[in-house]
């Protein structure tokens, strides 16, 4: 007498189909995973950079509206208080901007960054003079215009400065001071 016994069991092709059916399903997971954290990383990293962006404008025009005086000297932008010392400077790099006061800098990454500051409507360029004196290099400024690349697309910013009359005469006479000083 043969005894059989049968023990219950997946068959070979059911194992096969089982794996390929896993093998599918754990794919198509990680191919989602995978797309969500491209997206996840681009839109993290759009966020980092339109948040850099928000802060230069806001601490650029607070420090604009708090000078006394805008002015370019030997490249750098520079913001003068009331007695005329220099209070406050902005350097432009290519993929920065930094921004120096009392020996801490911040810096603020940007793309491409040109700055071109004018003063009256007029744009400024190295070696202008405020008066025909040529021992006074040191230009006013009253806008200032950033130009950048900002996801992948050209931004142009622009801060003005409005000065009062009493500040043009003072910068008159400040720049006389200098004149003496540097004689």
């Amino acid at each position: 007498m043969k005894m059989s016994t049968k023990i219950p069991a997946f068959t070979l092709f059911e194992l096969i189909l089982g794996m390929l059916l896993s093998a599918i399903v754990i794919g198509m997971v990680y191919g989602a995973w995978f797309l969500f954290m491209k997206v996840y990383t681009r839109y993290t990293e759009n966020a980092m950079a339109q948040s850099e962006l928000q802060v230069f404008k806001r601490v650029l025009g607070a420090d604009v509206e708090k000078a006394a005086l805008l002015r370019i000297i030997e490249g750098d932008l520079v913001l003068l208080d009331t007695g005329g010392r220099d209070w406050l400077r902005y350097h432009v790099g290519t993929d920065e901007v930094i921004r120096l006061q009392d020996r801490i800098a911040d810096t603020f990454k940007l793309s491409q960054v040109m700055l071109q500051p004018f003063f009256e409507g007029k744009a400024i360029v190295e070696g202008d003079v405020v008066e025909e004196d040529p021992a006074i290099v040191q230009v006013l400024v009253d806008e200032l215009q950033f130009r950048f690349v900002f996801a992948e697309r050209p931004v142009l910013f622009s801060v003005w400065k409005q000065y009062s009359a009493q500040q043009l005469f003072k910068t008159h006479d400040i720049n006389n001071a200098m004149t003496f000083k540097s004689k």
